[in-house]
């Protein structure tokens, strides 16, 4: 069981051919993948099931699943949406889908339980017709195709059908649907890692927090220890630190969707680590002047290195980071990288 949608183990997606789960609700999408191939005589590379889509609202945003998409010559003809229960309710949303999912206005929308359906006319918003049957075929979508001029939307217009996806779909969503993903932007995870920095900050250690992300999710935390006194310790970083819980917890995640927010930019070696980890994504506030890594130039190194997709995303909370490292340098108690090109670089600021 997993919230209250019963899984019942996994079975091999008609479309595609790999494993998903098995569920009551899957088993209708299915159902519909055979109809659309087997009797509306579309092929099976002109349907693309589970299409991502991001919507948003304001500075809210997710990632839902569009069941089907259609299409045809080089264009998305057809959107289909199943969900359990009323149709009725889910036709304003599907017609938003439909604006959305692609640069133009789709022409066909279909809203469907897997018992009975609403085929939608995407620019006027008319059901045109009911019933699963009544879908339209490969030879029917064609012809109707040909008479739609494809316009784009207004980038206004656009952003109020967003919003009205986010509505029905993201906020009026049952808590435990998975196929929606709630985003949470980098500023949010960075102000945990800020926290973190603050806590260490507090205990005279060098203020660098380390917060790694999965799927919104935080799996694991690090801050800078080893920097009382006067022999550093260089191998308690932050994000080595967060490395080695991340490894101690043993979660099966695939690391390469998992984001590091660190409050500085990670060193050579922690670059390294990251890099050798897995890791797909750093995000850092401060840069470091004087020990940065992350401008190593990848491409010149050895295949190791050089083949990783990790991405960098820089100076997110750039300010609130470098009060921290202000504070720090400002205060003659701490003596780590004491007059260092890194700490005239921040206290010159």
């Amino acid at each position: 069981m997993n919230g209250h949608h019963l899984i019942l183990g996994e079975l091999d997606d008609f479309i595609t051919g790999e494993s998903i789960k098995d569920t009551h609700d899957e088993r209708y999408r299915q159902q519909l993948a055979h109809l659309l191939v087997n009797r509306k005589g579309y092929l099976k590379s002109e349907v693309e099931p589970r299409k991502s889509l991001l919507v948003r609202a304001g500075k809210k945003k997710a990632i839902i699943k569009i069941d089907f998409l259609i299409k045809l010559a080089g264009k998305v003809c057809m959107v289909i949406k199943y969900g359990p229960g009323s149709i009725v309710t889910r036709r304003r949303p599907l017609l938003a889908v439909s604006r959305i999912i692609e640069p133009y206005q789709v022409p066909i929308a279909v809203v469907t339980n897997g018992e009975d359906a609403e085929i939608i006319d995407g620019s006027s918003g008319d059901v045109i017709s009911r019933g699963l049957a009544n879908i339209p075929s490969k030879s029917q979508m064609i012809e109707i195709a040909s008479g739609k001029p494809f316009n784009p939307l207004p980038a206004h217009r656009a952003e109020m059908e967003s919003r009205i996806v986010y509505c029905y779909e993201v906020d009026g969503s049952c808590p435990c649907d998975e196929d929606i993903c709630k985003l949470m932007d980098n500023e949010h995870f960075m102000k945990k890692a800020l926290e973190l920095a603050e806590g260490a900050l507090s205990q005279g250690e060098f203020p660098v927090g380390c917060v790694m992300v999965h799927r919104e999710e935080i799996l694991v935390t690090g801050t800078r220890r080893g920097t009382l006194g006067d022999d550093g310790n260089e191998l308690d970083h932050a994000e080595m630190v967060a490395l080695r819980r991340l490894i101690e917890v043993g979660n099966p995640v695939d690391h390469g969707e998992v984001t590091a927010f660190c409050t500085m930019e990670p060193c050579l070696m922690c670059y390294a680590a990251l890099i050798l980890a897995g890791i797909g994504k750093i995000v850092f506030a401060y840069e470091d002047v004087m020990g940065g890594g992350s401008g190593c130039e990848l491409s010149r190194l050895n295949p190791l290195y050089k083949n990783s997709p990790i991405t960098v995303v820089a100076n997110v909370l750039r300010i609130e980071s470098l009060q921290l490292f202000k504070a720090y340098f400002s205060n003659p108690a701490n003596r780590y990288w004491k007059q260092s090109l890194l700490a005239e670089y921040t206290l010159m600021q």
